[in-house]
């Protein structure tokens, strides 16, 4: 059994890349296909074997393999395998896949081949959009007769499959299924709902980075709401909104300049776990260009691929020394709100729904990381105050990727958030109302002394505990009582018979 396609010319050239999500081989049993998670195990009979040409390598990979960019691009740019794509269309002018490997090496390397422009004929696709989510707004070459379908740039281009999970959440109605969950709520309610939403969603937030929200909250939840409208992001933008998000002694008012990466923390003596290096700080600025050229690149994706490729690349610049996972989560919104996946008077709870689903998430993150730091073996060092030097060019590395789980994650969160969390927040407001009034009836509180007796027994199950007695020492405990099973009934749905 050996290798062929993407994994043969990897293996060959010894490209410090993370291998192929599909990896091919020549084996003498009937051809057949595993599949282990993401990757992907082909096995053919001799009569598919491309022999000894990288030419005929790169093209079985562009018929039969999962494209990969990343492969792709080193191959093209450290392994001087232009004449051999030279080769291929001029053995095949004509030939789709000849002429496809010759957009790619020009589009990805910036250079030319001594190739003319080719003939005038149909154009072809380059991405095969029953395979791929595609761009809607295709670019032509004439020069190839390709249709740049990408939903990228050069320098930042990652690829969503066509899973039947991408399919059924690109086919989902989420501006349907939001209409739907608040048919018949009055604007005075839809308007307390969408506040409470921007605190949960702030708070969430905060708490996935294993912070508690601060106590004066009410900047950060007037920072969600302003990137989530905001119609375009500069860098300006971005590095305003960062300082807004962290403590203002760590707000630099630029990129980072340092190297970064993610560790768990360790006792001393001990070093660090590392589970993410960022790019180099040389990388940061060119790759945050690439960042802006991305968001205009992927207007012609479905917004739902939008958000999850163009939020998660953010992260994974890592461009802060802080504040980079919650500005993240705000670039969803952003993106949500400005794609009409949610409309102007709500804000999705996607955070909050990512509190309770943490394992996903950082799944999400690891088909990124995972793959990333094996081909950082041996690239970096640490000193041993544990700063951070890479020690090679490790730019290609975060240029693409398969973005498939990314996409099929933030579906489920956004999907949740709607038929459930913004259902369940309605429905509480709905409960709470009801309980105000039955708590009034009994003793007319003042709003401000009536809503937190309200809030102390409901986040204490129903009781009023002991402690908490003497700021309410003006009632009887027959008041009390009736009260707490007033909220006990209507806000917590508990029984109250004897």
């Amino acid at each position: 059994m050996r290798a062929i396609g993407l994994l043969h010319l990897t293996t060959k050239y010894r490209l410090r890349v993370p291998p192929p999500l599909t990896r091919s081989y020549i084996h003498r049993g009937a051809t057949r296909t595993d599949q282990v998670g993401e990757v992907k195990t082909q096995y053919f009979t001799e009569q598919y074997d491309p022999g000894v040409d990288d030419r005929y390598h790169l093209e079985f990979a562009l018929k039969w393999e999962q494209w990969d960019l990343r492969v792709l691009g080193s191959l093209f740019r450290q392994a001087a395998i232009g004449p051999e794509v030279a080769a291929l269309v001029r053995e095949k002018p004509t030939g789709e896949y000849a002429r496809r490997l010759w957009y790619l090496y020009e589009w990805l390397t910036g250079s030319l081949l001594p190739l003319e422009a080719g003939v005038p004929r149909n154009y072809v696709p380059l991405l095969d959009e029953a395979v791929y989510v595609v761009s809607t707004s295709p670019t032509r070459s004439r020069r190839h007769h390709i249709e740049n379908n990408l939903g990228g740039t050069p320098l930042l281009c990652p690829l969503v499959r066509r899973t039947q999970k991408v399919d059924d959440l690109l086919a989902f109605d989420f501006p349907g299924a939001i209409a739907n969950s608040v048919p018949d709520v009055d604007k005075e309610l839809l308007t307390r709902a969408v506040s409470f939403l921007y605190l949960r969603e702030t708070r969430s937030s905060f708490q996935i980075e294993g912070e508690d929200l601060p106590d004066r909250n009410e900047r950060f939840v007037a920072q969600l709401e302003e990137v989530t409208n905001a119609t375009v992001v500069t860098h300006q933008n971005l590095i305003e909104w960062q300082s807004v998000l962290v403590d203002p002694r760590y707000a630099r008012g630029h990129y980072r300049d340092d190297q970064v990466y993610v560790a768990e923390g360790s006792r001393i003596g001990r070093r660090s776990k590392i589970h993410y290096i960022a790019p180099r700080p040389p990388d940061v600025s060119v790759l945050m260009d690439a960042f802006l050229e991305l968001d205009r690149a992927l207007e012609g994706t479905p917004p739902l691929v939008h958000a999850a490729i163009w939020s998660f690349v953010f992260v994974f610049i890592h461009p802060f020394d802080d504040g980079n996972g919650r500005l993240h989560r705000l670039l969803i919104h952003n993106v949500l709100k400005r794609r009409g996946l949610t409309p102007d008077n709500i804000v999705l709870p996607v955070s909050a729904v990512i509190v309770g689903d943490r394992l996903q998430y950082d799944r999400a993150l690891e088909s990124f990381s995972k793959p990333l730091m094996a081909a950082l073996d041996g690239r970096y060092e640490l000193a041993e105050d544990e700063l951070m030097t890479v020690t090679d060019d490790t730019r290609d590395l975060y240029r693409s990727f398969d973005a498939t789980p990314l996409v099929e994650g933030l579906g489920q969160w956004a999907r949740k958030a709607i038929e459930q969390e913004l259902v369940d927040e309605i429905a509480w407001l709905r409960r709470y109302d009801v309980t105000r009034e039955a708590v009034r009836r009994i003793v007319d509180m003042p709003d401000k002394k009536l809503r937190n007796f309200i809030a102390i027994v409901e986040s204490n199950s129903g009781r009023l505990s002991a402690r908490k007695r003497g700021q309410f020492s003006e009632l009887t405990d027959d008041e009390v009582h009736s009260m707490e099973r007033a909220i006990q009934e209507h806000l917590l749905q508990m029984s109250t018979r004897v």
